[in-house]
């Protein structure tokens, strides 16, 4: 497969990234910022609203011409997931499109915690929390771990963490791909 082959999606991501979280937007303000012509972004626009991630808001002020039709990200298009392991808690978060907190529950440990509970915990919570919320997995696109101790970020592993001596080399990304179908960003707190 060649540049060319991706190059719709490659627009389509250049679309989404230019949307600002707030404001309100017109066509030719992505034209602007994309360097796309405007009946790909026309396209591209039409696409995104149809899969609900923009939405069309009214129209602009008219310049002379037909008044521009206003568009604005949807924050309800899509989630993410949140997590932050600290002893003595475990914390779960749900955000919208715009960074806003939708949900978030906590977990506490005791000092004795184990590999076992610690994920069954992460897989349980971040499908309760999803079932709680009414959103099916589909509407998730990431999820993002920050865990004490050392981590390989490129392999998703948890090496180590002092305070817990069970700690070697666990893999933790794999098993929140796999039951959640959604990249998985682990990084140390």
């Amino acid at each position: 497969m060649n540049n060319l082959d991706n190059l719709p999606e490659l627009n389509r991501m250049a679309v989404l990234r230019s949307i600002g979280q707030d404001a309100p937007f017109t066509r030719m303000d992505i034209v602007r910022k994309v360097n796309l012509s405007l009946p790909t972004v026309a396209n591209i626009l039409t696409g995104l609203v149809d899969d609900g991630y923009v939405l069309v808001i009214g129209n602009g002020e008219s310049r002379g011409g037909r008044p521009p039709t206003l568009y604005r990200l949807n924050p309800r298009a899509r989630f993410a997931i949140g997590i932050e392991f600290r002893l003595p808690k475990l914390a779960i978060g749900l955000v919208d499109f715009q960074n806003n907190l939708i949900a978030l529950d906590e977990y506490p440990f005791a000092d004795d915690i184990d590999l076992t509970h610690i994920s069954a915990t992460l897989l349980d919570g971040i499908a309760k929390l999803l079932d709680e919320q009414g959103l099916a997995t589909d509407k998730l696109v990431g999820i993002g771990l920050g865990i004490p101790g050392f981590v390989d970020s490129e392999t998703g592993v948890w090496l180590r963490y002092p305070r817990i001596p069970t700690v070697r080399d666990v893999p933790i990304r794999v098993p929140l791909a796999e039951r959640f179908g959604v990249p998985v960003f682990i990084q140390n707190e």
